[in-house]
């Protein structure tokens, strides 16, 4: 039987590194989804999404101490809070360096792809089989060509899973604002998807 996260979480705190590890993994699949989504093309084309993901996982585990356990999704919350800030760090990273784009180098989308599927499929409709890479990639360029508002709240209510009312409250919105975004963006979704 798997442990709780509140047992892995008590287990951390005692200094257990196969639960950090445990910890950790049960939540990769999903984060790595939230990060890829977030960054959007720009970052994406400076940043692999897996050093976001490593740099978020070593704060939180940097902080595990500090944590207050009060379940599952507040933990979830936490982490993805964690990689958000550090999303948002690199893209002010790149917006101040202003970088020389002839010096870069595009980053190809890597094995991360393979489990990002599951959490990309509840973004599309059911009929949208997102299972080669094209596909992730199509999504990627659709999700892309939403506004930051859009991808926040559809990352949230779709990978995270959270709720309009959470929402609104995490992101100082009305939830019926919410839902009429989250509505509009997976309509430009469905038709940006079904035009290419």
């Amino acid at each position: 039987m798997a442990d709780s996260t509140a047992d892995l979480i008590s287990r951390v705190q005692l200094g257990d590194r196969e639960a950090v590890g445990n910890l950790l993994a049960r939540n990769l699949p999903g984060l790595r989804a939230y990060v890829r989504l977030n960054m959007g093309a720009e970052l994406r084309a400076k940043e692999s999404s897996s050093d976001i993901v490593q740099s978020a996982c070593r704060k939180v585990l940097q902080n595990l101490d500090e944590i207050e356990y009060a379940g599952e999704r507040p933990f979830r919350v936490y982490l993805y809070t964690t990689a958000l800030r550090q999303i948002i760090s690199r893209r002010r990273h790149y917006l101040a360096q202003k970088r020389d784009q002839r010096r870069e180098t595009h980053l190809e989308v890597n094995d991360t792809a393979r489990n990002l599927v599951e959490c990309y499929r509840s973004i599309a409709t059911p009929s949208q089989e997102l299972i080669r890479q094209e596909e992730i990639e199509r999504l990627e360029q659709a999700f892309d060509q939403l506004t930051f508002e859009e991808r926040e709240i559809v990352s949230l209510r779709r990978v995270f899973g959270m709720t309009s009312d959470e929402i609104g409250k995490r992101t100082e919105r009305d939830p019926r604002l919410v839902r009429r975004t989250l509505a509009k963006a997976l309509l430009k979704l469905g038709r940006m998807l079904d035009s290419r």
